[in-house]
C-alpha cells in the first residue's frame, strides 16, 4: 500500500484567535499539514492542553475517543491500514503509554506507519528519577526497542523539526511506529505573534519529498 503523506512544507498555525494558540496548537497543525486525518485517544491530566488544540482542530480533524488506551493505538493502526493515510493515537505519559504499546510493537512488526504522541513531564520534575513522579516512566527507554524514532521537543521551535524527523522516519526505507512525547507545561505555552508568522524549515524537508516521490 502506498501510504498518503501531503504538505511535507512548512507549518503555520490555523487562523484561530491569537489570543489561545498555544505549542500544542503548533503541534496539531504541523501534523496536519504532514497529512494527520483522524486522532483516536483519551484525555488527562497530562495532555489536557494538546486535547484542547484538538477540539479547536475539529472538525476538520475528527477525534475518536476511546476507554483504553491499547484500543486508541489499534484504531489508529487500522485506520492507516485500510486508508492509507495518517492517524494518532493519544495518551497521557507511563501506563497509559505502556497500555497503547502493543499495537506499537505489532506495527513495528508489520512496517506500518503509526503515530503515538504521549504526555510527558513538567521541566520542574524532570530532575527526578521517573519512579518518583505520578505516571513516571522513562518513555524513550521504554519505546526505543520497538519504534522508528521518539521525539520530545524542550522549546517551542523544536516543534516543526521533531515532527518533520517523525514523518522521515515513519515513511521510510522500512516504515513503522514513531513517538512524539509532549511536555504539559510546553504544551500550554502561549505563541508569541512573531512565531505565528514565522516558517520553520528544516533539511528532513528535502528528504520527506524524496522518500514521497519514490512511493
Amino acid at each position: 500500500r502506498d501510504y498518503k503523506v501531503t504538505g511535507v512544507q512548512t507549518c503555520a498555525l490555523p487562523s484561530i484567535d491569537s489570543t489561545r494558540a498555544t505549542a500544542a496548537d503548533l503541534l496539531v497543525n504541523c501534523l496536519r499539514t504532514h497529512g494527520l486525518s483522524a486522532v483516536f485517544g483519551m484525555p488527562g491530566n497530562q495532555n489536557i492542553a494538546l486535547y484542547d488544540a484538538i477540539l479547536r482542530a475539529e472538525p476538520t480533524l475528527p477525534h475518536y475517543l476511546v476507554r483504553h488506551e491499547q484500543a486508541a493505538s489499534m484504531m489508529a493502526s487500522g485506520f492507516t491500514r485500510a486508508s492509507g493515510r495518517m492517524a494518532a493515537a493519544v495518551t497521557v505519559p507511563g501506563p497509559g503509554a505502556a497500555n497503547a504499546a502493543a499495537a506499537v510493537i505489532d506495527a513495528f512488526n508489520d512496517c506500518i506507519p503509526l503515530l503515538s504522541i504521549v504526555g510527558g513531564f513538567e521541566k520542574g520534575a524532570r530532575k527526578h528519577h521517573p519512579s518518583k513522579l505520578f505516571h513516571g516512566l522513562d518513555q524513550e527507554a521504554f519505546y526505543r526497542p520497538f519504534t522508528r524514532f521518539f521525539g520530545s521537543p524542550r522549546r517551542l521551535k523544536e516543534i516543526p523539526r521533531v515532527v518533520e524527523q517523525a514523518v522521515c522516519a515513519m515513511h521510510g526505507v522500512r516504515p513503522g511506529p514513531v513517538v512524539i512525547e509532549i511536555d504539559p507545561d510546553l504544551a500550554a505555552q502561549p505563541l508569541r505573534s512573531e512565531e505565528h508568522t514565522s516558517e520553520l524549515q528544516s533539511p528532513c524537508n528535502l528528504v520527506c519529498r524524496l522518500l514521497l516521490e519514490k512511493k
